[in-house]
């Protein structure tokens, strides 16, 4: 799992969560056993002195922590002992971006088996908690190769026990922020794989699997079908590659959806350039130049989660960019899926090329609404 991170609502009544937590834990008489998160903004009001050993604004004085959003101070507790160790946040101005900076720099602390607390979403707005936890979320986010059992890991993941006013509130919220950042997670996923692995039919299985998970409908144009039906731009970039082209159908149609949205993504593999070929230097981050095809498959992942109302058509274009004796040549001319010419001067154009065959594929089903198109 990329997200292996526990998220707990701990409700907490009243101005003072953090002291009335704090004295919950063993009447207050024990340590702490794992860090608490202070935001800076409002740290002398939060009831926390006689933890700290002096008062809060004295202690952020001292180590120097900064209100800026992200900044993350650890502190030493002083003589006398109390609940610890301490990490003052800064949550910046509190706008959306600013509390998702914030959330991410908490997420880089969560380790297996570990547990963190905040106050950092108390009393905040649904808006700036649902910043927050994305934030949070991708901020632990690690990338494996490993897949499925493989993945299976025997460490406990970290926590992190998130201090609310009322035990229902924001529960919507922190859903739909676990949402989005699991799609995000799985964009990063599937881009980060190395193309050692990451083929277009790699790329279509995952999409099958997303598809069965995620309650979606699924159809995987392989090479002869594509031949048949005039995908003349796939065929052209894939042909110097040993692996073959993919076109991926990705549908969620929810009873009575009154638009069609129609995303459309670029899947190219690896990039080589083709006979047009890149210098090394342009090849290093080729791995990623399916991203685009990445981020539609993700964010279908989401649609049912979000309680998207709208149909939504994901069309992903896979082929992998290759030199050989069979690729596509400067000078040829090809014929995409609708009949239009197009002749090749460049073969590292190839993202216009194959998303020139996918754009027309839904409208011969029905006409959409509306278009969203990611070249990367």
């Amino acid at each position: 799992m990329p997200i292996d991170t526990r998220l707990t609502a701990v409700a907490i009544p009243g101005p003072r969560p953090l002291t009335d937590y704090l004295a919950g834990l063993d009447g207050g008489m024990q340590p702490m056993p794992s860090p608490v998160v202070v935001p800076v903004q409002g740290a002398e009001s939060a009831g926390i002195d006689s933890c700290l050993g002096a008062p809060a604004a004295e202690v952020i004085a001292r180590c120097e922590a900064g209100g800026n959003a992200g900044d993350l101070t650890s502190v030493l507790i002083g003589p006398g002992g109390g609940p610890g160790p301490f990490l003052f946040l800064g949550l910046g101005d509190e706008s959306p971006a600013a509390m998702r900076k914030a959330g991410a720099a908490v997420g880089r602390r969560v380790a297996p088996g570990r547990t963190l607390t905040t106050s950092a979403v108390h009393g905040k707005p649904a808006e700036a908690v649902h910043a927050f936890i994305v934030g949070l979320l991708l901020g632990s986010y690690r990338f494996t190769q490993a897949r499925g059992d493989a993945a299976a890991d025997d460490t406990a993941p970290g926590e992190v026990r998130l201090l609310v006013a009322a035990p229902d509130e924001h529960a919507d919220v922190i859903a739909a922020a676990r949402a989005v950042a699991g799609a995000v997670a799985l964009a990063r996923d599937l881009t980060n794989m190395p193309s050692m692995r990451k083929t277009p039919a790699w790329l279509a299985d995952e999409a099958v699997a997303v598809a069965t998970d995620c309650g979606l409908t699924v159809r995987v144009w392989e090479a002869d079908e594509l031949a048949a039906h005039g995908f003349g731009g796939l065929l052209a970039v894939g042909s110097g590659s040993a692996h073959s082209p993919r076109l991926i159908e990705l549908g969620y149609a929810p009873a009575g959806a009154q638009e069609h949205i129609v995303l459309v993504g670029k899947g190219i593999t690896f990039d080589s350039g083709g006979l047009s070929l890149k210098p090394a230097d342009g090849m290093k981050q080729m791995k990623t130049d399916m991203a685009g095809g990445a981020a539609v498959i993700a964010a279908m992942s989401a649609l049912g989660r979000l309680g998207v109302t709208s149909r939504v058509t994901g069309l992903v274009a896979a082929a992998e960019n290759m030199p050989s004796g069979s690729a596509q040549r400067p000078g040829d001319v090809i014929t995409h899926f609708g009949g239009r010419t197009v002749e090749v001067l460049n073969t590292d154009a190839e993202g216009r090329l194959v998303l020139a065959d996918a754009l027309p594929t839904p409208t011969r089903c029905s006409s959409p609404t509306s278009w969203w198109t990611s070249p990367r």
